[in-house]
């Protein structure tokens, strides 16, 4: 593509402007338009004959001019299947939301029912949201880039500072002892070199990094204005397809490198006593909190084609009860879905989680050090941890065999909720959530509004939902709200889980109702109330398909399972 451009975009001699049109009837003519769909230079009278013929009238055409600054070498790329070398990229499946050619079409899109030509999906694209869109989320994650830019240049300024008063700590100390401290102090200013050598590289490393991608992404937002401004629909498409899956990439890589960036700091401690000093004039302790810095865009990049509207219709179906019939009081306060489909049951009234098959069946139980109030399966799906808000503490345990770990891992707090986020465990405590590695050491801790944490569930880009028994809150991993959803028929929120429609679920055991909202805090529906049986409801989950809901009633003493069934309704037509 592009057989022009990529010959003569940086020459300025008459012969490579040249009209190609006229050229074949053995006319010199200098050129002053480009046409993409001919791929050829035209002079003005060409143009005007392009402009002219029903057939050339649609062709896109630009100044020559404008072809230095055009991104070609991008274009080209793109416009080229990545999985098939030869295929040229002129289909869009809506069912997939993908770019593909005629070889991807043949092999993964057979069956999907809507697959557009390029030029027929990029219609009015120059206007749509998706251009937009992608606009300010260029310039927000720019201005994140700058922000930890910055970040990591005045972290540097103050392990600076640090240092120099350090070392002025260092000689005023050596002054109160004698000639032998000397040495001491030699030691003990190396160790601190040492310390600041290697620091100042890591950040150093870190500040290079994100200068490179600023970098990258100051050109693809120059390309994106220009290709928007100047490039025909198909171009812009296909650009801000492509521009769009790297940014929500890289959004996500340097949200993970922000989260485990640290703001480095030093201080000196001395010894106490003339005698300790003698031995040693003190210690050098590097202190390093994250740096959880977040403003990235929260926007669905879709691609804008015009399709027939869908309504889709919820409907939850009672299905079966099943009864928890152990020895002790019961409360279930949360349920989690192994991938085998078997219900894992925390009773808070017992140091035993309870296994059941999905169709009611109990299968085996597990002792906990104590009660349990929340479970939380890591992406693995062979691994989960539990809250016991008792021991202020967690506890991980093998899923297949529902074995524990022999130590529990102190939280230092009384939790409750637990959640995975991304590579993070997310333990609620009261105004406080604890981001904990997978191996459940405690990486940080943020204040976030609202009071104690009960539960919570996973949100996307970093991000989480929890219930205090007054709302349902969504907040970032560093604490700032996103939203909050506060409505006046959801009385005491309970669990939280989210349905295969994207919907999040949440449990009204106050209302004994169960809410459905949107990712944007906007109520959606009630999908079940006391008529319904949610009567004094605790949890709620889904089977893996999401064909199933099972929820905690009757004050935790039973799980009731409901079926599943989503109606669409396309042109007047229902279909289940």
């Amino acid at each position: 593509m592009f057989p022009y451009l990529k010959v003569h975009t940086n020459a300025n001699s008459m012969e490579a402007r040249q009209c190609e049109s006229c050229l074949r009837e053995d006319s010199k003519v200098c050129a002053e338009f480009y046409c993409f769909d001919c791929e050829e230079p035209l002079c003005s009278s060409c143009l005007k004959n392009h402009k002219k013929n029903k057939f050339l009238m649609s062709h896109h055409t630009v100044d020559l001019d404008f072809i230095e600054i055009f991104p070609t070498s991008t274009l080209s790329k793109i416009t080229h299947c990545a999985k098939h070398g030869d295929g040229r990229v002129d289909l869009f499946c809506t069912d997939h939301e993908a770019l593909c050619c005629r070889h991807c079409m043949t092999e993964s899109h057979r069956s999907c029912k809507s697959i557009l030509p390029i030029d027929i999906a990029a219609r009015e694209i120059r206007s749509s949201p998706l251009s937009s869109m992608l606009t300010q989320d260029l310039t927000l994650f720019l201005q994140t880039l700058n922000t930890l830019i910055t970040n990591r240049e005045e972290t540097g300024k103050t392990f600076e500072k640090d240092v120099e008063e350090i070392r002025s700590q260092v000689k005023s100390f050596k002054g109160q002892v004698i000639d032998h401290v000397d040495r001491l102090e030699k030691s003990i200013i190396d160790n601190l070199q040492d310390f600041c050598v290697e620091e100042k590289e890591g950040l150093q490393h870190e500040k290079d990094y994100l200068l490179n991608t600023r970098k990258s992404y100051h050109k693809s937002k120059s390309d994106l204005d220009v290709v928007i401004q100047h490039g025909s629909d198909s171009q812009i498409f296909l650009f801000a397809h492509n521009l769009a899956h790297r940014l929500a990439n890289d959004e996500t890589l340097i949200q993970s490198k922000a989260m485990m960036y640290k703001d480095v700091s030093v201080e000196f401690k001395p010894e106490n006593g003339l005698q300790d000093s003698i031995q040693s004039i003190g210690t050098l302790n590097i202190c390093k909190q994250p740096c959880l810095l977040r403003s990235f865009s929260q926007n669905r990049r879709q691609a804008q084609v015009i399709t027939r509207p869908v309504e889709t219709k919820t409907q939850f179906l009672y299905r079966s009860q099943i009864d928890i019939s152990v020895s002790e009081n019961v409360q279930i306060t949360a349920i989690a879905v192994t991938n085998d489909n078997r219900l894992i049951l925390c009773n808070r009234y017992s140091n035993r989680l309870l296994v059941y098959s999905d169709s009611g069946k109990f299968l085996q139980d597990c002792t906990l050090f104590c009660k349990p109030w929340d479970i939380a399966i890591l992406p693995d799906g062979n691994r989960g941890v539990v809250t016991l808000p008792l021991e202020n503490s967690i506890q991980f345990l093998n899923i297949s065999n529902m074995t524990t770990d022999k130590e529990q891992i102190s939280i230092h707090n009384k939790c409750h909720g637990v959640a995975v986020v991304s590579n993070f465990i997310v333990v609620g405590a009261n105004r406080e959530l604890y981001i904990l590695a997978m191996d459940g050491s405690i990486r940080t801790r943020v204040q976030v509004p609202g009071q104690l944490i009960y539960f919570l569930h996973g949100g996307d880009n970093n991000s989480v939902y929890y219930t205090d028994y007054h709302c349902l809150y969504h907040v970032g991993l560093d604490g700032e709200e996103i939203f909050r959803y506060d409505n006046p028929d959801l009385k005491v929120p309970e669990g939280i889980a989210r349905d295969n429609q994207g919907y999040l679920c949440v449990i009204g055991r106050g209302s004994q109702n169960v809410h459905r909202v949107g990712d944007n805090g906007r109520a959606i529906d009630i999908v079940l109330n006391r008529d319904d049986g949610v009567i004094l409801p605790w949890a709620i989950t889904f089977n893996n398909k999401g064909t199933k809901a099972f929820i905690s009633t009757h004050d935790g003493k039973c799980i009731s399972v409901y079926d599943i069934h989503i109606y669409t309704k396309q042109k007047g037509i229902l279909n289940n």
